[in-house]
């Protein structure tokens, strides 16, 4: 048996059972005597078999997407055959994987012909469905529902390759200690959610009747305060930027055109370039963009795109990530810088598919990168064009 054929089977295996083995756990939790007593007499006792039913959804598609991120055969081929990062090109190569088809359809199979008391019990109990006409109509949505979820964790996947073609990251100690947290994550996650939520009921309706239209505004109030803060806190340092910008200029003889929408460019991403400066020696072309959160990583690519990394992790384990990207690039026949500011934690480089921590003064597609404050020293020692 070769390593492909290895890896297609050890995978198939671990799909297998995870998608009957952590139903099973999650529906047996939900048959305990903790869970059973605390929705008693409440009108909602199969409200933990609902519970299961989103669990096994949610854990389905983050499992089979850390499956298939560490399957080394298809890895290898994905990179051999230099997929591009759009979506078009990852749903190609998809879509004439064998191998993902074959699996598919045995999936299917043991949905359709194995008892749902065996594969999927919560489903069994909620619906009595005992013969495979019972439950065909079931099976109708649900296989639908576990083939999109499938495709979406192999494109994500598939961005999570092209993003990083270092083999090293994806060595078994790093499968297993992100296979074992989103395990954790779904198993503790719906038995807690089943424990709390009987006694948190009460006091979320006891909210509601209580809910006047000046309460209901101070809640909203309450909620937008962290958009608030952090609003406000880029616009201090925007404005404490121009400010040492226009400081600079003075003391230093330079000048600088007028700075287009310095302050929406916090809020919306505005194309062309935002100010020259000029140090009487060269001018140079910049553009103003801001980190979205200080947690939200930055990717900066050769093409000239930005990427805003989000992602809900525990811990070390990336539950669920995904990316908004945007293109920064514009002409000008002088020198272009990017400024970042606010700058997040982390700006990094996608170059040759390998993400790479960035410094000020390095370049990207053309590009110098600063945060503020990088920009502002190299500006004042005249050394723009050097790295820092």
């Amino acid at each position: 048996m070769t390593k492909k054929d290895l890896a297609f089977f050890s995978t198939l295996f671990n799909v297998i059972l995870y998608l009957i083995a952590i139903p099973h756990a999650v529906f047996l939790y939900s048959r305990a005597p903790v869970v059973r007593e605390a929705y008693e007499g409440g009108g909602a006792e199969n409200f933990p078999l609902y519970v299961c039913l989103v669990a096994f959804v949610c854990s389905a598609y983050s499992y089979i997407r850390i499956e298939v991120s560490y399957n080394a055969p298809l890895r290898e081929r994905f990179w051999r055959n230099g997929v591009e990062p759009s979506l078009k090109s990852r749903f190609s190569f998809l879509i004439h994987q064998r191998e993902f088809w074959i699996k598919t359809i045995i999936i299917a199979l043991i949905y359709l012909f194995l008892p749902l008391k065996w594969s999927l019990r919560a489903l069994a109990e909620l619906t009595q469905a005992v013969t495979f006409w019972d439950k065909l109509p079931y099976l109708a949505v649900l296989l639908p529902t576990l083939f999109v979820l499938a495709v979406f964790a192999h494109l994500s996947s598939y961005k999570r390759w092209g993003r990083n073609k270092d083999p090293d990251a994806y060595g078994k100690k790093r499968y297993t200690v992100e296979s074992t947290y989103a395990n954790l994550a779904y198993l503790g996650g719906s038995g807690a959610f089943m424990v709390m939520l009987p006694f948190l009921a009460p006091i979320f309706i006891v909210i509601y009747m209580s809910l006047t239209v000046g309460r209901v505004i101070g809640i909203v109030v309450l909620l937008s305060l962290p958009f608030v803060f952090r609003s406000l806190r880029a616009l201090s340092k925007r404005r404490s930027f121009l400010r040492s910008l226009k400081e600079l200029c003075d003391d230093k003889g330079y000048t600088v055109s007028e700075i287009q929408k310095p302050y929406l460019s916090l809020f919306k991403f505005i194309g062309g370039e935002s100010f020259t400066l000029s140090t009487g020696e060269k001018s140079y072309s910049c553009k103003l963009v801001s980190a979205q959160k200080k947690g939200v990583p930055i990717a900066l690519a050769e093409d000239g795109t930005l990427s805003f990394i989000h992602s809900i992790h525990l811990r070390r384990a990336v539950l669920y990530q995904y990316t908004t990207t945007y293109s920064f690039d514009y002409e000008s026949e002088k020198p272009k810088i990017l400024i970042i500011n606010p700058v997040p934690k982390l700006v990094y480089v996608l170059y040759d598919g390998k993400t790479t921590e960035i410094d000020n003064g390095s370049t990207v597609g053309g590009y110098k990168f600063y945060a503020a404050t990088g920009f502002l020293r190299a500006a004042e020692l005249n050394i723009l064009d050097k790295r820092i």
